[in-house]
């Protein structure tokens, strides 16, 4: 995500619940997102237009609590079974 408030107070207000955060450089951010999608959908796990019939920020990316549920950053890396520097070596 991007650096800042604002779109996590978008989240927020949304009634999103924001789990976990990292600041990342903008292309390291850019490859941490397309990378989880990818082993998102490597292992069956809905997202996008898959998992939400309605599009909001960042819904490319959202994913149902339902269908794979996790409590940070490194909760979710090790579901996929990848790490953070895997990830960013794509």
């Amino acid at each position: 995500m991007n650096l800042g408030a604002t779109r996590l107070n978008k989240h927020h207000r949304s009634g999103w619940s924001i789990l976990d955060t990292i600041e990342l450089s903008g292309e390291s951010a850019r490859k941490l997102e397309a990378a989880t999608k990818i082993m998102l959908e490597k292992n069956g796990v809905p997202t996008g237009a898959k998992a939400f019939r309605k599009k909001f920020d960042g819904f490319t990316e959202a994913w149902k609590a339902s269908d794979l549920k996790v409590t940070s950053i490194d909760d979710l890396l090790e579901k996929l079974g990848t790490s953070f520097d895997a990830l960013l070596a794509c």
